[in-house]
């Protein structure tokens, strides 16, 4: 404990090495090469949810081109809108289910997570916890576990949906491109653009991230004493 009171020591014993961003992820989704059901729902999701922004541009498509057809009557246009709207239904249900039906796998793993880490707070040093820095490393890695839609279980979220996501920039990037090249290239270079940026500010938050992490640590025990009756003053009627 008392030489992890250095910053250089405790940043080796915690953080050994700095991995890479892909590393990580392969790390964080080693359970979900091991469960076929994840998998599956995770290809499913992307299919169904990545074709609802093509369905609704090319419902406007087909139904300017029945108006526009000499032949055209109600019927048609009913049975051509009712068409559409059943796929979108269809794949919006599918989507949204294989979805939140994944969200337990995802708790239950970031559950298991923490209880490995409490497993291991256990068999700590004792001096390690009068550490106040140390402590502020700890508020950080419990940030983590914190919530379903922040740190480990939020990212898991994010990749996940992240298949819908790719799926529809690629159909309407085929789609768009083969109207106009340009189009294509303004498309490509939005999505640099914001890759970098939001790199930008994630690198910006991680440097401060420690600072971070002392403030909430602190701002916890400032409210824990507020709340707590014994450090009232009695007030005389």
């Amino acid at each position: 404990a008392r030489e992890l009171q250095d910053s250089a020591a405790r940043k080796a014993y915690l953080r050994k090495e700095k991995m890479p961003l892909f590393k990580v992820l392969g790390r964080m989704y080693r359970p979900m090469r091991e469960s076929p059901g994840v998998i599956l729902a995770s290809i499913g999701y992307a299919l169904t949810n990545g074709a609802l922004p093509l369905l609704g541009v090319l419902v406007t498509y087909l139904l300017v081109s029945l108006l526009s057809s000499p032949g055209v009557n109600p019927k048609t246009m009913v049975l051509a809108a009712g068409g559409y709207g059943l796929v979108y239904a269809l794949c919006g249900a599918a989507s949204q289910l294989l979805l939140h039906r994944s969200y337990t796998w995802f708790t239950r793993n970031r559950l298991l997570q923490l209880r490995r880490t409490h497993s291991k707070m256990m068999k700590m040093d004792y001096g390690l916890y009068e550490s106040a820095a140390f402590m502020d490393d700890m508020e950080t890695a419990f940030w983590s576990f914190s919530g379903n839609n922040d740190g480990y279980e939020g990212t898991m979220h994010k990749v996940f949906e992240l298949g819908g996501t790719l799926v529809s920039a690629v159909l309407l990037g085929g789609l768009l491109s083969w109207q106009s090249p340009l189009i294509g290239l303004a498309g490509v270079s939005f999505v640099l653009l914001s890759y970098l940026s939001q790199a930008h500010v994630g690198a910006y938050k991680h440097k401060r991230r420690e600072e971070l992490g002392r403030l909430v640590r602190r701002l916890s025990m400032i409210q824990k004493e507020a709340a707590d009756f014994r450090a009232g003053k009695p007030v005389p009627p």
